[in-house]
């Protein structure tokens, strides 16, 4: 038998593997080698263990046994020679333990584990299989500790925003209710190409070219990107507003054309979409709430966009969505390039020109921040390395996603992050891309045009399923002083009154603090429905 190929020995003590030129396991005690590095593993509470390597098994019967509430093992083999081998050596069976090959399998058995109950992945080695691949093991490590801490981002965005999200939507409901137009109602607005204009600092560079040919597509801008177009006399036909919050105000004051249509969220900010009489809606399922299900049911659901969390992320997959042919991309870097967070013109640009001094020249505060902020170097357009963080490079690598699935991304920013669309670098190219029509035209969104006694009919029936919520929340944090009970069926139909707090456990969620919190949601949610009816 070659080295190439796994060679099961037995040596009076239990059986181990030569493979590869490396023995596996002790050569005298296979087994107990195994057991003893499980025993003096420190085993973490809510922690995902990792053990890279099936090999036979050893070990993981210990490791079960001394395993902390919360915790789960999870155990990765990537040779499919050694897998193969590992399965006359069957593991334990145990519901905290999943055995899979492959990183995309890792990633998925620790979803259904639930990553709502880990805090952190611990990596114990148990046999020399992590040797033979270390780069495979570490890469599948680095990938599960992301997925945690994507996920824990998430949730805890969740419970800091939901209660706006929740107002807004609500509030604007009703403001929308006779007052909605489709963001394409001309079968040629929907047949042309779309430019998306993002606010980065790219985009100063791509306004002569936008220019020269903007006749021939329609302008979609991101909301920071309205007053940088407006100063160079190219002002857009849709804008795009999706941040929740009052400051979002800022971005339109300077360059409100009320002749513009404004895309929007339901759960955008809803002073400006009041600004606009002309607006089209979007809905963002930004929790699997039964509310959405309820919204659809009753005809009262825009059409939809998944939650990307970028406004530039989220205007490409519109854009992708109202028209068959290409989308263009200018000014979305998610990056600072030469510490520029935005364009000349943005709304943060004029805030630092308004706010500088003698002694505060333009740029200090900008700088400070960035200075504050850990900040990544990460390779961008042209072989460049750009210092950007975490959160502008998830943006980056959601946009390549839709350029991959899509296939019709086109990029006119010269530096940045990589978007995954297909640069074009001269204005031959791009001519060439417009010029490859016609295009048929996209299919209409979902009509949404709800009426006043729809919209205040719902929020009525959702003041009471609020109200009889309360009751059962009452009646829980009543029943004992410590974990308390699980809610009814009453608050599981109004679910969202739970992001209030950060934790996704449903046993968590019955402890006395977390009920006192969504109790303390439903009655503040209930007070501004019954305002609104």
């Amino acid at each position: 038998m070659s080295a190439d190929e796994p060679l099961l020995e037995n040596t009076g003590r239990g059986f181990t593997v030569y493979y590869r030129n490396r023995s596996l396991y002790s050569s005298s005690e296979p087994r107990e080698g195994a057991r003893r590095r499980a025993a003096a593993a420190r085993l973490a509470e809510r922690a995902l263990v990792l053990v890279p390597g099936l090999g036979l098994g050893y070990g993981l019967e210990l490791l079960l046994q001394k395993l902390p509430a919360g915790s789960s093992l999870l155990c990765v083999e990537t040779d499919a020679s050694l897998w193969a081998l590992a399965a006359s050596f069957p593991p334990p069976t145990d519901p905290r333990l999943k055995v899979v090959f492959s990183l995309q399998a890792a990633i998925g058995a620790a979803r259904e584990l639930g990553l709502y109950r880990f805090r952190r992945v611990q990596l114990v080695p148990l046999c020399g299989s992590y040797h033979l691949d270390r780069a495979g093991y570490d890469a599948i490590l680095g990938a599960l500790e992301e997925e945690i801490r994507q996920f824990w981002q998430n949730r805890i965005t969740l419970a800091h925003m939901s209660r706006l999200w929740l107002r807004n939507l609500f509030a604007n409901l009703a403001a929308l209710a006779g007052g909605v137009e489709s963001p394409a109602p001309q079968e040629r607005a929907r047949a042309r190409p779309i430019l998306v204009a993002g606010a980065g600092p790219s985009l100063e560079a791509a306004l002569p070219r936008i220019a020269r040919v903007r006749e021939r597509l329609t302008l979609l801008a991101v909301d920071t990107a309205l007053p940088v177009l407006a100063d160079a006399g190219l002002p857009p036909d849709w804008v795009y507003a999706l941040d929740a919050q009052h400051y979002n105000l800022e971005d339109f004051l300077p360059s409100r054309d009320p002749a513009l249509l404004l895309l929007c969220d339901l759960s955008s900010c809803p002073a400006v979409i009041r600004q606009f009489p002309r607006r089209a809606a979007f809905a963002t399922r930004f929790a699997p709430l039964a509310l959405f299900d309820r919204l659809q049911a009753a005809g009262l659901l825009p059409p939809e966009l998944p939650p990307l969390g970028s406004v530039g992320v989220t205007a490409v997959q519109a854009a992708l969505g109202l028209t068959l042919g290409p989308v263009l991309l200018a000014g979305l870097d998610f990056c600072y390039p030469g510490g520029r967070t935005h364009a000349r013109g943005a709304p943060s640009h004029r805030r630092a020109l308004m706010a500088c001094s003698r002694l505060a020249p333009p740029g200090s505060a900008a700088f400070e921040a960035l200075a504050a902020r850990p900040l990544l170097r990460v390779a961008g357009k042209g072989g460049r390395r750009y210092p950007s963080d975490l959160v502008l490079r998830s943006y980056a690598q959601q946009l390549q996603a839709l350029a991959r699935d899509s296939g019709r991304l086109y990029d006119l920013g010269g530096e940045g992050l990589e978007t995954g669309a297909r640069p074009l670098a001269s204005d031959s190219e791009l001519q060439a891309v417009l010029s490859a029509g016609p295009w048929p035209p996209a299919p209409p969104p979902r009509p949404f045009g709800p009426l006043p006694a729809q919209v205040r009919d719902f929020l009525r029936g959702e003041a009471g399923l609020l109200q009889a919520a309360e009751k059962e929340l009452e009646e829980a944090l009543g029943k004992g002083s410590g974990a308390g009970s699980a809610p009814g069926p009453a608050v599981a139909l109004v679910d969202y009154v739970l992001l209030a707090t950060p934790e996704a456990d449903p046993q968590r969620q019955a402890e006395q603090g977390n009920l006192a919190l969504a109790l303390a949601n439903a009655r503040w949610l209930r007070a501004r429905l019954q305002r609104l009816v």
